[in-house]
């Protein structure tokens, strides 16, 4: 799902130096959709649903009480953008796999796995075979992610679901609007891990090798740059620069 032309604020200032791929920039959004499905498809894949709006995703009045005050209280939804956008996009996920569910009622079929990742991902080699992690134990109830940048939660960039978490995981959008349980948190990595838990859910964590990929941005003569904040150690960054030591006066984090 992507919004074309949102309204949101980018958390890390950083990522406002990044520009589009041009080679999807002035497409219109049918033909985005065809190209996506295209890459899809040679990929050995098929792309099921593909919905692109005008506008950001409409979000309720968020809740006033020491409960609701209490959850992601470093960028709280009620004064921040970005907790809202935390909930948006939580909420799209939640559209997704919905329709995720709706493909399985109609082919007769059930996914094994599920994963969620971003559209600024930079991909550097093939993610762990997945038949690997479906063999382990109670791998329908499993929750995998990196092994660092947690910020004392979940990493959530880019996450792999067994069938049965990703029933309860992508439709966390949910849980925020209910008070039970409370499920006080720092930030969304820790909410996750909260609710996670909340749900019985089994975590376990996975190393960079494991899953290589890391949060970048395109700059300049359509160059690729990563984001330092979020790389993970690694003897070497591929040959990409940092994005911070390209421009360091944005290295920040915006003021809530």
């Amino acid at each position: 799902a992507l919004v074309d032309k949102g309204d949101g604020q980018t958390f890390a200032m950083i990522r406002d130096m990044g520009h589009e791929d041009p080679s999807l920039q002035h497409l219109s959004h049918v033909q985005l959709q065809h190209q996506i499905f295209e890459r899809v498809r040679q990929a050995g894949a098929c792309l099921m649903c593909m919905p692109i709006t005008t506008s950001s995703e409409k979000l309720p009045t968020i809740p006033r009480s020491q409960v609701f005050d209490g959850r992601m209280f470093q960028y709280s939804p009620f004064k921040s953008s970005a907790g809202r956008n935390v909930l948006r996009v939580w909420k799209t996920r939640q559209s997704l796999w919905k329709a995720a569910e709706k493909n399985e009622r109609e082919l007769g079929l059930k996914y094994s796995m599920a994963i969620w990742t971003r559209d600024d991902a930079f991909w550097t080699d093939k993610i762990i075979d997945p038949t690997l992690l479906l063999k382990s134990e109670g791998a329908e109830r499993t929750v995998w992610s990196k092994n660092c940048k947690q910020w004392q939660g979940i990493n959530d960039k880019i996450v792999l679901l067994g069938r049965d978490a990703a029933k309860h995981v992508l439709s966390v959008y949910n849980s925020f609007w209910t008070p039970e349980p409370p499920l006080r948190s720092f930030n969304a990595e820790v909410y996750l891990k909260s609710f996670a838990q909340s749900r019985g859910l089994i975590l376990k964590e996975l190393t960079v090798d494991q899953l290589p990929t890391s949060d970048a941005l395109m700059y300049g003569n359509n160059m690729i740059c990563l984001l330092e904040r979020y790389w993970c150690s690694h003897p070497s960054p591929w040959n990409k620069s940092m994005c911070e030591n390209l421009f360091p006066s944005l290295s920040g984090l915006r003021k809530r």
